[in-house]
Parts: structure tokens; sequence; C-alpha cells
């Protein structure tokens, strides 16, 4: 049977292991991954397509909220940015439509709420349950969750299906005279396989190996360092990612069940990690 190994533990590999897991029975897939090497702790809302791959390889909403912590995510609220605020990416549930009238208006008339305080899962938890003949009939395809609960839901799903989890540290790539991998040298063992996929991240331990080098974007991409940091939760969840402009760069705060996920991204030439964190501070209004 031929090997494809994923090197790298993280959402990249348990994503690319499943997927292949799914399609390839014929394949053996193995992660490499070293519990040394920690969480970063960011990215914990998803884009439209997260929907498409639990589908993809048969992972219930259902089970991603129960043992993610996840809320449901209809888009993205970009505070502060113009002189209205405005929505991204929105989710087609807020195009349903009743006698051609948006739901999502007919709510906001219904309250006598103001946009940006569309932050009710009622008309959610409707669709959900109007729905609920579908086993796996969730009205987002767009989600927020606890990355450090992901990472050890998406290594159980893998378990489950078969995936073999080694936990080693991957010292060195070994080359043969043609320049293509023979195997990776671990602390505990050396493997050998038919196909690699490098999820290490930044470290780019196997394509840095082969000869690919970083190729920076900063000219354009002026945001280079960011802090992260939770706070307590809240008693109602917004239905969207909260992205807002800050002196320089932008915050993001997303919502989870039992806290908030925050943080800022900014650019390193005119604040330092600690003036971001002041700033912070001075915006929510604590410490």
């Amino acid at each position: 049977m031929k090997t494809i190994s994923i090197v790298g533990g993280g959402t990249a590999g348990y994503i690319s292991a499943l997927i292949l897991n799914k399609f390839f029975s014929n394949l053996k897939i193995q992660i490499i991954k070293s519990d040394k090497i920690g969480i970063i702790g960011v990215g914990e809302g998803s884009t439209e397509h997260w929907k498409a791959f639990m589908d993809r390889v048969d992972i219930s909403f259902k089970e991603l909220i129960k043992e993610c912590d996840a809320t449901l995510k209809g888009g993205i609220l970009f505070k502060d940015w113009t002189e209205k605020d405005y929505f991204h990416n929105v989710t087609d549930l807020y195009l349903y439509k009743d006698a051609q009238v948006l739901i999502a208006y007919l709510k906001l008339i219904s309250e006598n709420s103001e946009t940006s305080k569309l932050n009710n899962l009622n008309f959610l938890k409707n669709e959900i349950d109007k729905n609920s003949i579908s086993k796996n009939y969730c009205p987002v395809n767009q989600f927020h969750f606890n990355t450090f609960k992901l990472n050890i839901f998406l290594n159980n799903k893998c378990i489950e299906r078969g995936i073999e989890i080694i936990d080693d540290e991957v010292l060195d790539v070994q080359l043969n005279e043609k320049g293509e991998i023979s195997n990776l040298k671990g602390n505990k063992s050396n493997y050998h396989s038919d196909f690699f996929i490098d999820c290490t991240g930044f470290k780019r331990l196997i394509i840095s190996k082969l000869g690919a080098k970083w190729q920076s974007y900063k000219k354009y991409l002026k945001m280079n360092e960011a802090i992260a940091f939770p706070t307590n939760d809240t008693e109602e969840y917004n239905v969207y990612t909260i992205a807002k402009a800050m002196n320089y760069g932008w915050s993001w705060n997303i919502p989870t069940y039992g806290r908030w996920g925050n943080g800022y991204i900014f650019d390193s030439n005119y604040i330092n990690a600690e003036q971001a964190k002041e700033e912070m501070e001075k915006t929510i209004g604590k410490k």
C-alpha cells in the first residue's frame, strides 16, 4: 500500500489528512507531528468554504458546535473602515425573502433595531428547527470556533477514521542524488513515504529543503505583527465577526461559547506590542 505522509499537526495537516482519507481509501495516510509545537491560537473564524469541507468528509455541524464551542457566522462586520459600517461575505440566509422583503430586515423592523445590533440567534434557530428533518442542515456555511478545541476535534476525527498519527519531531529532510526526498529524519525514527505534504507553516520544513524561497509581500501587506487574547463570555453572541479599524491596523472580535477570541494586527513600524496592548485596553475599556 502506498503511503502519503503529512508533516505538521495543525488545522492544515488534519484537513489534508481527512480529505485524502475520504477520497483515496486505497492509500495509507499518516500525520507526523510534534506535541512540543504549540498552537498559535488564532484563526477562529472560518470562510464560507468550511461547510463544504465538512460536507465532503461527513462532519456534522452539530458535532462541530458541541465539540469546538462553535457559534454561527453570517459574515464580517467592518467597523470604522469607512463612513458607514458594512457587512462582507454575507451568508445566503440573509438573502432569504418573504413577500419580496429580506427576512433579516423584517426582523430588524419588528425589533426597531439598528443594523449594527443584528446579534440575535432566534431567526437562525427557527431556520434550523424548520429544517430539522435534514440530518446536517445548517442555515449558515461559516462558523466561529475555539481553535484549541478544533485541533483536538480534528485530531480525534483522524484517529477515528484510521489515520495514523505519529508524535515525533522531524529534525531533517534527507535527499537522494536526484534531489528527491528519500526519508525524513525524526527524533525517534526515520520515515519513508511515496508522497509528502508540508503543513509545517512558517517553518517550511520540507519545501525549504527542496529549494523553495520565501517570497515577501511586505511592500503591499503592511500589517506584520499581532497580539491575541481572550475575553470573558457574554450572554449574547454576534452572528458575525467584528473587524474594527484601529490607529495602526485592525482588530478582530470573535464569539465562541465560553469566551471571545480577540486580537490586534498592526504595523510594527509605528507601534510595538505593548503599545498595541494599551490601545486595545483603551478600546475595550478593561485590562
